[in-house]
């Protein structure tokens, strides 16, 4: 069963407990969502490793628990629906990369897919119609996931992956969407 969405608070920056991980407001909210802070992993979550990704499964616990998953089937749902819909917007060697930090099953999934740039709402679009679910527990999966990612990845990569996605992604990996302004 899934979690349910997170329910509509007042103030457009008020803090909820139910919100996705990746933002500092209830993402539910009325009006603009403030700035997130950058999610930092479970403490059960092991450290990146320069070479050697982490297993699969405390991989897929980060998932769980960021992502409030009601079980690992659950958990590997939203993860595989992520990495394929992800596998599909990036190239070069950032796809590369982020590969090589991937735990076995989940480099499978993510390499699999054919690269067809698209732009930031329909990646969650996608999320929403592979997993049958709403724009929010979507936008809620796709930030669990991305902020394992940023964990697994670190900052320097996360930040080279940003560049090569379209505007707004930030936000799904736990970053402020800043622009400069002209």
């Amino acid at each position: 069963m899934r979690r349910p969405t997170p329910p509509a608070t007042s103030s457009p920056s008020a803090s909820c407990s139910s919100c996705p991980p990746a933002t500092s407001s209830c993402s539910a909210a009325p009006g603009p969502a403030t700035t997130p802070e950058p999610v930092r992993a479970a403490a059960t979550a092991r450290p990146a490793r320069p070479g050697r990704p982490p297993g699969t499964a405390s991989f897929l616990q980060q998932v769980r628990t960021l992502g409030r998953c009601t079980s690992d089937e659950e958990a590997e749902r939203v993860l595989h629906a992520v990495l394929t819909t992800l596998g599909s917007q990036l190239t070069g060697e950032e796809r590369r990369d982020l590969a090589a930090t991937l735990p076995e099953r989940a480099r499978a999934t993510f390499a699999s897919q054919i690269p067809l740039p698209e732009p930031a709402p329909a990646f969650v679009e996608a999320v929403a119609g592979t997993l049958n679910t709403s724009l929010t527990s979507a936008r809620w999966d796709a930030s669990s996931v991305l902020a394992a990612l940023t964990d697994l990845a670190g900052d320097h990569l996360t930040d080279r992956l940003l560049t090569r996605l379209p505007r707004g992604y930030a936000l799904l990996f736990g970053r402020a969407d800043l622009t400069i302004a002209a």
